[in-house]
């Protein structure tokens, strides 16, 4: 609310007090103005506790009547529309503006509440640092996708290579920028039915509903071709990939799950193996 807006009530509620001891008319029109001040500093307060016009307009609305009817009350007081509804109506638009601030102060507490479940669910359900999807996310979509509307599903797991050797010499700083650009890597690939969520440390997992062995390889490539040529700080990101598919309602997505971390382990043993060999 406009600080002098504030100051000029005050000095005219005083004006008020001290004048309309001797002079019954310029209390009458000092009171309408007054009354009009007041109405526009609730207008204002609406507006600033909702902070939303839209949901303020009723309010507002009310308070503008009340304001209007305290301006023409010096003018109108003594004819007989005033002296049969003046009052009436006075009251219920004080009763209607006290209603609708009580209401938008309500709607104000119910949307931070909103807003603050918002964020806790968000919160509950990503990973902090590439903002994907987390674990406890993936357990529930677990449960939804056991469906065979679904069929063939398959699941990708991702690891990156010598995560633990990067952060040790280079520092986890560096190892967050690898982890982050692999997120954005695997997450520029996807399509719109695809869950990418980050399982653990330096692992990945991306759930394809719908999804042929032949679609899922054709995108296993892809996220090993751009990993490759993408460098940070001068050094490729190295992954390691596995995968399983559902093809049936007779496996679970925990196997088909088990089935591809199994097959990325192999892969991630056997490059590591190779790179021993070439260091001999």
């Amino acid at each position: 609310v406009p600080k002098w807006l504030i100051i000029v009530d005050i000095l005219l509620f005083f004006t008020v007090i001290i004048i309309g001891q001797t002079n019954i008319n310029i209390i009458i029109k000092l009171y309408a103005v007054f009354g009009t001040f007041a109405s526009y500093i609730l207008a204002s307060g609406v507006i600033f506790i909702v902070k939303d016009w839209k949901r303020s307009r009723f309010a507002v609305c009310m308070i503008a009547i009340l304001g209007l009817i305290n301006l023409l009350y010096p003018f109108f007081y003594q004819t007989f529309f005033y002296i049969k509804w003046g009052y009436m109506i006075t009251s219920l638009s004080g009763t209607g503006m006290g209603i609708a601030i009580v209401g938008m102060h309500l709607m104000r507490i119910q949307r931070k509440h909103d807003e603050m479940n918002k964020k806790l669910t968000f919160l509950s359900y990503h990973d902090n640092l590439t903002q994907l999807h987390n674990r406890a996310y993936m357990d529930v979509k677990f449960k939804e996708l056991e469906k065979e509307m679904y069929l063939p599903l398959s699941i990708i797991i991702t690891d990156l290579n010598e995560l633990k050797t990067i952060n040790d010499n280079l520092g986890h700083r560096f190892g967050d920028e690898m982890l982050s650009k692999a997120a954005e890597i695997i997450s520029s690939l996807k399509r719109d039915k695809d869950e990418i969520i980050r399982y653990g440390g330096d692992e990945f997992v991306i759930i394809s509903p719908n999804t042929t062995e032949e679609e899922t390889k054709d995108y296993v490539s892809k996220i090993q071709a751009k990993c490759q040529e993408t460098l940070i700080n001068g050094h490729p990101i190295s992954i390691a990939i596995g995968y399983g598919i559902k093809t049936s309602m007779n496996q679970t997505l925990n196997e088909v799950f088990d089935e591809a971390e199994k097959w990325m382990y192999k892969i991630k043993i056997e490059a590591h193996q190779d790179k021993e060999n070439i260091a001999i």
